[in-house]
């Protein structure tokens, strides 16, 4: 899932038709758990501080660190942890503003800001 613009993460305000997820409850500190225990992100950004040009997994000229955040195309990588994971379909999936969108617009609501492999 790839979306050409993510928006702002901490201005807690959503662009039109976008559920606004990061300042909400759990996804923080997910967040947070996911960097502790997945080994790629911290390599990826280990390259990214050190200036690499390249590696195998992804391509760095599509990479940036925010706020100790690895970013993909301007969107937040997610990373492999299941409740991280679980916990934004949830959310993308029945939010009050959006209603019951459905398969095709939960995954255009979450390409919109995220990004998973």
């Amino acid at each position: 899932m790839v979306a050409p613009d993510a928006g702002q993460l901490e201005t807690g305000k959503p662009d039109a038709g976008q559920v606004d997820i990061l300042g909400a409850g759990q996804i923080p500190t997910l967040l947070a758990e996911a960097y502790q225990t997945d080994p790629l992100s911290g390599r990826i950004l280990g390259l990214l501080w050190n200036s690499a040009w390249q590696c195998n997994e992804i391509s760095l000229a599509s990479c940036k660190e925010r706020d100790g955040r690895l970013m993909y195309c301007n969107c937040i990588y997610v990373l492999d942890h299941v409740p991280l994971r679980l916990r934004l379909l949830q959310d993308h999936h029945d939010p009050p503003a959006v209603g019951h969108p459905g398969h095709a617009k939960t995954l255009e609501l979450l390409a919109r800001r995220y990004y998973w492999p």
